[in-house]
């Protein structure tokens, strides 16, 4: 959860899902296997849960507000919708075409 808002800020969708799926399924997996196998109380996993929850919803609101973003927006990124190319993915795109042309000169 601590590194959301970095891969927020960069736009970077894997990194993002690495964060969050580390997050969730790690460690609220975790704990709720603590639950089952009767080595936790209700109370303390119900805790954990919500505190997680306000986190996440923590991290998406700040986020919202230090990047002049709407929910929707960040929505979308979450979920790879709508994003404009970054000028680096541009970059090696234009470069990864100049070297087939260059390629494809040669032969």
């Amino acid at each position: 959860l601590l590194n959301s808002p970095r891969a927020i800020l960069t736009k970077n969708t894997v990194w993002f899902w690495n964060v969050s799926t580390g997050t969730w399924v790690a460690g609220w997996l975790t704990v709720m296997s603590l639950l089952l196998a009767e080595c936790l109380p209700h109370w303390t996993f119900i805790l954990y849960s919500v505190s997680l929850a306000c986190g996440t919803v923590a991290v998406y609101w700040l986020s919202c507000l230090a990047l002049n973003e709407r929910l929707p927006q960040l929505v979308a990124f979450a979920f790879g919708c709508a994003q404009p190319v970054s000028n680096a993915e541009q970059r090696n795109v234009e470069l990864m075409e100049a070297g087939d042309i260059c390629q494809s000169g040669r032969e």
